[in-house]
């Protein structure tokens, strides 16, 4: 053997100890993070909130503790996308939500009137003004959906409104697709004449599949009936489908829909709340959706941390995701957010005490830094133990959030060249600023994480 081949042999054992030294490394004290931005994925259609739970609060705390919570949930934690519920009830002869908010009725005597439909008349073509009520719609967009729209506004971004229909059993609906439909028409037209308000999109029914609300056949009907009605009048948004409960029943009733001539080409985005199964039936209904040609969305899972976020926008591929309400009064903060992303005190009514819930706090490093419109890229770790997204927004300016198990040193790398900030938070530290980093084309971003968490690099102007 020559000296010269030996010496070759020797350096390519050294360079696999070094390689195999170097994983070892990524693995018990950092990880390197590969970005690759020319494979693109899903573009993202929005961080949700369900928008309900104030008339619940104390009226005087709510009002005072309105602009503080509007303002941590548009700028402190990034709620860019809302669910308004179009509760089933609207469609009556007297509004029932006027004398609980003057402290006539009890909560209990509304909360009963929600899915109490009476029809406005017997012609489901002919919408009788007298017969919807749409007090607490009205009071719904007035003190939170205009207001956020606005704070959103005064950053550049906008607010995207998923109008939700809510209705139980309500047989009046699910058996006639035309009465459904001129329910749909009509808050359609009542949020644009009176707000200058279209909704980007309307979710056809909360949970249809749960005590057997309506079956997979119900759904489609009124999704076709819907959108023949809204596009006659000028209205297309996106339709979302079938937002049952379980990622399993999801796929059950989208196989069952799709089945219907002219379902296939309405529905819009595939949803699923998140409240069974995990990886693999996740992954089945990604898979499901993108042959037909669908995004998908995770709609409600009251609770779920960025690991669920993180599965949900890797292995579900999602394009909007929602924990669960953007605030409600009564319910504590449990220790884990309890679903709930603005917490409010109201313990002394005059001075309510309005934070974000414990989960909101990691969450807000996705939601704030990855817009409306973002698209995912590719993002690989060497480390299993880190769990990497990245995406470029909008705007061109790339953006990696990564949840971690422990301190570590994180390298990043394929960014483009530019300006970046840094934010984290961990189980002792919120929301912490780390020093910017200004890159060169090629080179390699490196920082520390302090411990447990999760942490944000983002794209600077």
């Amino acid at each position: 053997m020559t000296a010269t081949v030996a010496w070759r042999r020797g350096a390519r054992t050294l360079g696999v100890a070094a390689l195999v030294l170097f994983a070892a490394c990524d693995r018990w004290g950092g990880a390197t993070i590969e970005v690759s931005a020319g494979e693109r994925l899903q573009v993202m259609r929005g961080w949700e909130a369900l928008i309900g739970g104030m008339p619940e609060c104390n009226l005087r705390a709510w009002d005072l503790a309105r602009d503080r919570i509007l303002e941590l949930s548009a700028n402190e934690l990034g709620l860019n996308r809302v669910r308004l519920p179009l509760r089933s009830g609207t469609e009556a002869h007297r509004d029932p939500f006027v004398p609980y908010m003057r402290g006539e009725t009890t909560f209990e005597d509304w909360k009963r009137t929600w899915t109490r439909a009476e029809n406005d008349d017997a012609d489901p073509f002919h919408a009788d003004s007298a017969g919807f009520q749409w007090g607490f719609l009205d009071y719904t967009v007035e003190t939170v959906v205009v207001p956020l729209r606005e704070k959103l506004r005064a950053r550049g971004e906008s607010l995207w409104v998923n109008l939700d229909y809510v209705g139980g059993r309500t047989p009046m609906h699910a058996d006639n697709p035309e009465e459904y439909a001129e329910l749909v028409l009509a808050a359609f037209v009542h949020l644009r004449d009176r707000f200058g308000l279209v909704p980007n999109s309307m979710e056809i029914i909360n949970e249809p599949n749960q005590r057997d609300t309506w079956s997979p056949e119900q759904v489609a009907r009124a999704l076709l009936a819907a959108r023949s009605r809204l596009a006659a009048a000028g209205f297309t948004p996106q339709f979302i489908v079938p937002s049952t409960t379980t990622v399993e029943a999801s796929l059950e009733y989208l196989d069952a829909m799709v089945r219907l001539p002219g379902v296939r080409e309405a529905i819009g985005e595939v949803s699923y709340h998140g409240y069974g199964g995990g990886a693999p039936p996740v992954l089945r209904l990604a898979q499901r959706a993108q042959e037909l040609g669908y995004p998908t969305a995770m709609l409600e899972k009251m609770g779920a941390d960025e690991h669920d976020l993180y599965r949900d926008l890797t292995v579900g591929q999602i394009s909007a995701w929602q924990q669960f309400a953007m605030v409600h009064c009564v319910q504590p903060d449990s220790g884990d957010g309890g679903g709930i992303y603005v917490r409010t005190i109201q313990a002394d009514t005059l001075h309510p005490v309005t934070v974000l819930s414990t989960k909101s706090r990691r969450l807000r490093h996705y939601f704030r830094y990855i817009a409306l419109g973002a698209q995912r890229v590719k993002a690989t770790s060497s480390n299993d133990r880190v769990e990497a997204t990245a995406f470029v927004n909008p705007d061109d300016r790339a953006v990696v959030v990564a949840n971690v198990d422990r301190a570590r040193t994180l390298r990043v790398r394929g960014l483009p060249a530019g300006r970046y900030g840094i934010r984290y938070t961990t189980d002792r530290e919120d929301n912490i600023e780390g020093r910017d980093t200004v890159l060169s084309a090629g080179a390699t971003l490196e920082t520390r994480m302090p411990g447990v968490g999760v942490i944000t690099i983002f794209g600077k102007r």
